[in-house]
């Protein structure tokens, strides 16, 4: 006699199959996954700069930030009489010469009795980058601190110092700085590199330059006033275009380099990859772009070499890269 299997047993069979199927699935998903089941960590843009040459350059850079300060500048009231005159030279031969502007010869010949009167008075209040060279001296270029009245450093984390003059060659430009009421520790001194600078080699600009907006559509004033704002100092690079660039100044042979230089970057560290300085920042080609000069790192050395030794002084590396 053959045998039927029942339909009501068969579908409770299955009912019960699918009950049990359910509960094992719920069971694993709920258990959680061991440390040999879990999955490799995605690469993040944060872990790959840390890591490589673009680590090692954020970590230079990163050291060498803390020793660039901000300068302002508050001038005397009266200019010093040499640059009165100049101004007041130029202006006559403006005047006395209506070509090849002759549009502008108006606007010179209202301007020049102004300047008569005005021209004495130093209304400017500048700014530029410095960096420390040793504990309690800051290196910048002598027409950040033209005139000078007082001298004001902001260092990146937000404290203050005043600074006097210590020594000053207008010749090259440079000028040494002896900090002041700087409370507490003092930010590590960049080193000096007194060997050789190579074409071709990276060149990384530290400095403060300026963010002033001087409008906006929609509000028509000045987005923010920099001088309120925390230093923040920014980094450019390029590459050391060429060495030994004569620029009429018998002095100096400028180095060369088309890392953006910007008004306020004057006075501030042109760092190789080994993180010294091998130029000061000081000049901007007109009308160019990506044209800046430095005056190099072995110039501030001869210049200062007294004052160096003297002072606790910065490390010196001898060579290039």
């Amino acid at each position: 006699m053959s045998m039927r299997r029942s339909p009501a047993l068969t579908g409770t069979s299955s009912w019960l199959a699918c009950s049990l199927t359910l509960l094992l699935l719920a069971g694993c998903a709920g258990a959680p996954i061991s440390d040999a089941e879990q999955p490799p960590p995605r690469p993040t843009a944060v872990a790959a700069i840390g890591s490589g040459a673009a680590g090692q350059l954020v970590a230079m850079v990163g050291s060498g930030r803390p020793s660039v300060v901000r300068i302002t500048n508050e001038t005397r009231l009266f200019k010093p009489v040499g640059r009165y005159l100049e101004g007041l030279v130029e202006g006559l031969f403006g005047l006395l010469n209506p070509l090849p502007a002759y549009w502008e010869w108006p606007l010179r010949a209202i301007s020049f009795p102004l300047y008569l009167v005005l021209g004495p008075f130093d209304f400017e209040t500048g700014f530029g980058t410095g960096f420390f060279v040793a504990p309690d001296l800051v290196v910048t270029n002598a027409h950040v601190i033209a005139n000078w009245s007082r001298l004001t450093l902001e260092l990146e984390d937000g404290r203050r110092a005043r600074a006097e003059v210590v020594a000053e060659r207008e010749a090259e430009d440079l000028a040494l700085l002896r900090v002041t009421e700087l409370r507490g520790p003092p930010p590590p001194a960049l080193p000096l590199r007194r060997g050789p600078v190579a074409p071709g080699e990276p060149a990384i600009v530290l400095g403060y330059p300026s963010r002033q907006v001087l409008s906006h559509p929609l509000f028509n004033r000045p987005l923010a006033d920099e001088r309120q704002l925390l230093p923040n100092p920014t980094v450019t690079m390029g590459v050391v275009s060429a060495v030994d660039v004569e620029l009429g100044n018998p002095t100096t042979r400028y180095l060369e380099t088309d890392a953006a230089l910007n008004p306020g970057n004057s006075g501030g560290p042109v760092l190789g990859l080994d993180g010294a300085v091998i130029g000061v920042a000081t000049l901007v080609g007109v009308g160019t772009a990506n044209e800046g000069y430095a005056v190099p790192a072995a110039t501030l050395l001869e210049a200062f070499e007294e004052q160096l030794q003297e002072a606790a002084p910065a490390e010196q590396t001898g060579g290039g890269q």
